[in-house]
């Protein structure tokens, strides 16, 4: 039997709406408790500084960069 047909073959067992992933009931109780936010949320203060520390760094790179190329363009002058 050839590959196309095995894949035809495999393809056809099933149709995509039968395979249904069945999860144990734990898992899920689990899964609902499970808080999906990589930072805490709950002192507003500290999230504040850190959210205005990780974006005033991204923001700032350019604004560095410029200053370091126009001082090392100034020394070789």
């Amino acid at each position: 039997m050839s590959s196309s047909a095995t894949l035809i073959m495999r393809a056809a067992r099933l149709p995509v709406s039968r395979q249904i992933v069945r999860q144990p009931v734990l898992r899920r109780q689990l899964h609902d408790a499970h808080d999906p936010m990589p930072f805490s949320m709950k002192n507003r203060r500290a999230l504040g500084l850190k959210m205005f520390a990780y974006m005033g760094t991204g923001f700032s790179i350019p604004f560095i960069a410029t200053y370091v190329t126009l001082a090392k363009f100034k020394a070789s002058t």
